[in-house]
Order: structure tokens, then C-alpha cells, then sequence
């Protein structure tokens, strides 16, 4: 039998987009699937326009470079932890761990590489 309640997300998944997950409480859940049911839309498309909306007044406000440097101030906090705790851990072997780290919340390679040099920056200039 078709779907006769069917919604068409006329927006294409394309490269440039990656899929983000959330636990949301069945009261919203149910209340969402219901609008978009009513308004046509697909539950995709809502919560894409909010997290839109969301990244549009966010990046006004703390933009990538704020973050990568709040980062970095993390992460170098880490290393000087990490470093007095086991003195015989490299950089090398902590770079590659921070690296595994941020893959695995979704950073990109390049902004990943570039985090890990201005830790090292900054385990450089405390060594001086």
C-alpha cells in the first residue's frame, strides 16, 4: 500500500552535511511529529531551520575562532595535567590522542590539526 501520509523533504542531503543526533523527551517528540504531519513538512526540515537559526545567532556571538581558542585553552590545561602526572608521555602521544578525541565529536581534520598546534604553541612557550 502507498504511504498516503508521506511528507517530501524537498531539500537533498548533500556532501557538505552531516547527520547530528539527540535525545529529546517523547512529549516533544510526539508534538513535533504531529506539526510536521500537519504542516507537510518532514521532522528534518523543522529542526534543521532551528539549528539554522541557532548557528546564524550563536556565531555573532562566539565566532570559530573564539571556540577553537577556548579549545586549546582545554586542552592545553590537559596537557600541563597530563605532563606533571606522567612525566614520560610526548606531546606525540598526546596530540594523538587529542586528535582521536576531536574526530570522535565530529571536528574536521584540518581545524583538528590546527587545535593541536597552538597547544603545542603553547606547551612551547611554557617550556621556555
Amino acid at each position: 500500500m502507498k504511504n498516503i501520509l508521506k511528507v517530501r523533504n524537498k531539500e537533498s542531503t548533500t556532501a557538505n552535511g552531516k547527520l547530528v543526533g539527540a535525545m529529546i523527551s517523547r512529549q516533544v517528540t510526539d508534538y513535533l511529529s504531529l506539526y510536521a504531519l500537519a504542516q507537510r513538512m518532514s521532522k528534518s526540515m523543522i529542526v534543521r531551520a532551528l539549528i539554522d537559526d541557532w548557528y546564524i545567532d550563536k556565531r555573532e556571538e562566539q565566532t570559530v575562532d573564539d571556540l577553537i581558542n577556548k579549545i586549546v585553552e582545554y586542552a592545553f590545561i590537559a596537557w600541563e595535567e597530563i605532563s606533571i602526572q606522567s612525566p614520560r608521555i610526548s606531546f606525540v602521544e598526546f596530540g594523538r590522542d587529542l586528535k582521536r578525541d576531536l574526530d570522535q565529536k565530529g571536528i574536521s581534520e584540518i581545524v583538528a590539526n590546527l587545535i593541536i598546534k597552538k597547544v603545542r604553541d603553547e606547551a612551547e612557550k611554557e617550556t621556555r
